[in-house]
């Protein structure tokens, strides 16, 4: 292949990506990319292109790149394979690359009418689904190598008859249903889980439109909220609900899918969908339940792991809404507008980076990435799971190829814009895929994300009230040194030092108490502090009994004969830890005190003190230490 060639003969460009103080978990430190032109620590890859969106197969071993044709190169789609420390090299030959007409022989052939804004895998991995417009391909994927064969094709010749339009798929974990998003509409398919052949579902809750006069799917069933189109469509991992987005006037549309994959929707305005103003299309008048402007031109959405929260992000920012997972209904929980624009929305507040044309939320539900246009990169989000509100990450908050204002961090060589992203299953990388104005081309870009050190919980039995060696136990994904430290002492027993070689803490139990004890600890690596761990210590060993009395020994009194009114002592213990008792002879009784201890304006005359320590288990000296001295 003489056009499908690294600049740099495919060596991975990498970059040092230690950790910097005041690291979060979820950074993103570039690992590799590829640009039309090389720049910074990006390779040049030919023929030139401008990445549109992507997607990972399960197992991640593949990347699979929506690209459009820059500087006389091909539109389709790139295969790039995967490392296990998620760098990714093209994939060489024909199978490396998808375009009509084979790209003059450098690529397989491939139907489609032009550039896709989304690429899906399904979740067995054997087919790979293509939406460009007119035509909605489908390709047969070989599990082992990647390789894609074309299968199906839908829409206008020579694909099988389809009315309607084709912009993005969503598949369930089954991988029984396809769902396809197309201007106004929503068309599902039966799929065959031997072959991964597509039939077109034709029974009642199989086709959706909006303000579709003619040429849509069919039967076709009235909706709202599927208005103009979108480039996510998403299936909860429950199965019970699909989720589209809509860029005009801009929301998210909900539906309730039923065991067979047919769909149904509510009353717009009762939760069947959410949208800027609450109208949906042209028709006027509130058809859906009022949301937030940050829902404006709406291109995407994601839904986590957990079923709990979905996520819209586009022209007018992003916004996330907690999921009922009853009725799949959506209550807005937090809104981004973007940093330094018109007056921010009410409840919503501003970051740099909140408008954008694709989301993704990491597998442990806790971070989200938005591919941000304002910012010409990727922006990154912590989202608090109690209260539903996103922050963003304080020092690596967003990543630009522009020239960088805080939290964004400068990325040389990338060229961003509008584009998607994806996280690798494990969390431990990050793809993007960006396009510019055609002057610029775009890029396909690998992150490494730093996820903090885990340390496990354990439970220690002490038999014996001797000092015993306790692992802490902290694993790092990233291959990172972990350094370990205590979050919180013991309240009963006493720690050592921590030995960072052997990963162990000595822990030396109470004499005397047999009531539970714990502590915490923790790990850090790259600057990044995980959440601490409990070691909870049972301890079944008899109390030492102690009956052993104190001895009180006075180290400090004044001079036999004095003419001072003031008396100071200083006084110890044979026993750590003791307490004091003193008792001057101007006093009746015992009474707590400490050395040293100072007495003024004392009465000429012989003075008598008494001092006593009283140890931890209660134990008195019957024996006080005594000075007598004469005030003249």
């Amino acid at each position: 292949m003489k056009r499908l060639s690294s600049a740099l003969g495919l060596a991975v460009a990498l970059l040092v990506i230690s950790g910097a103080a005041g690291a979060a978990d979820g950074d993103a430190y570039l690992k590799n990319c590829y640009t039309t032109a090389p720049a910074g620590s990006c390779v040049a890859l030919t023929p030139g292109f401008q990445g549109a969106d992507l997607a990972l197969s399960p197992g991640a071993r593949h990347l699979y790149t929506a690209v459009w044709g820059f500087g006389g190169g091909f539109t389709g789609l790139r295969l790039f394979d995967v490392g296990t420390k998620g760098a990714f090299t093209p994939r060489a030959g024909v199978e490396g690359c998808y375009a009509p007409g084979g790209a003059g022989g450098d690529c397989s052939p491939l139907i489609a009418d032009g550039g896709a804004y989304d690429v899906d895998v399904s979740a067995d991995g054997k087919s790979v689904y293509l939406p460009t417009g007119g035509k909605l391909t489908v390709l047969n994927r070989d599990t082992t190598s990647g390789a894609l064969t074309l299968a199906q094709c839908f829409g206008t010749p020579p694909c099988i008859p389809l009315p309607g339009s084709f912009v993005s798929t969503a598949g369930t974990l089954d991988s029984a249903n396809l769902y396809v998003r197309g201007v106004g509409q929503l068309t599902v398919f039966d799929r065959d889980v031997a072959t991964g052949s597509l039939t077109q579902k034709s029974d009642a809750g199989s086709c959706f439109t909006e303000e579709v006069a003619s040429g849509g799917c069919t039967p076709a069933t009235p909706a709202v909220g599927i208005a103009s189109s979108g480039y996510e469509t998403v299936v909860s991992v429950d199965g019970r609900n699909v989720y589209v987005s809509n860029q005009a006037p801009g929301g998210v549309a909900v539906f309730q899918r039923a065991a067979g994959g047919s769909l149904s929707q509510e009353l717009g305005t009762a939760g069947g969908c959410i949208t800027v103003g609450g109208t949906s299309g042209s028709a006027g008048g509130q058809e859906c339940v009022a949301g937030p402007q940050t829902l404006a031109g709406a291109t995407a959405l994601a839904i986590d792991r957990q079923g709990a929260f979905v996520v819209v992000t586009g022209a007018g920012g992003t916004t996330i809404f907690r999921r009922d997972r009853a009725n799949g209904r959506l209550t807005m929980t937090d809104c981004l507008d973007e940093l330094g624009g018109a007056a921010t929305p009410a409840d919503c507040h501003e970051v740099r980076g909140a408008a954008g044309t694709d989301v993704t939320v990491s597998p442990d539900g806790n971070s989200i990435v938005v591919s941000a246009t304002a910012v010409s990169g990727l922006s990154f989000l912590r989202l608090n799971r109690v209260t539903g509100k996103l922050t963003q990450l304080a020092t690596r908050g967003c990543l630009t190829a522009k020239a960088p204002a805080a939290p964004c961090v400068l990325i040389p060589g990338l060229l961003g814009g509008s584009g998607g992203v994806t996280i690798s299953p494990s969390g431990l990388s990050l793809f993007s895929a960006m396009r510019l104005p055609s002057a610029d081309g775009g890029s396909i870009a690998g992150f490494e994300r730093d996820v903090a050190p885990a340390c496990k919980n354990k439970t220690i039995t002490v038999r014996r009230r001797k000092p015993i060696a306790v692992p802490l136990t902290c694993t790092d994904a990233n291959g990172d040194q972990v350094m370990l430290e205590i979050a919180a002492p013991p309240a009963l027993g006493s720690l050592g030092v921590i030995n960072q070689a052997k990963d162990r803490v000595t822990y030396t139990p109470s004499p005397v108490s047999r009531r539970r004890d714990s502590f915490r600890y923790r790990g850090t690596a790259r600057g990044s502090a995980g959440v601490a761990a409990t070691v909870t210590i049972r301890v079944t060993a008899r109390a030492l009994v102690d009956r052993k009395a104190p001895n009180t020994r006075i180290i400090g009194a004044p001079s036999a004969t004095t003419s001072s009114r003031i008396a100071r002592f200083r006084f110890t213990s044979t026993e750590r830890g003791s307490q004091f008792q003193c008792k001057p002879d101007w006093k009746k009784g015992w009474s707590s005190c400490r050395s040293p201890t100072t007495y003024t304006q004392l009465r000429p005359g012989t003075h008598t003190f008494l001092v006593r320590a009283v140890d931890k288990a209660g134990n008195v000296d019957r024996t006080p230490a005594k000075n007598v001295w004469t005030i003249r």
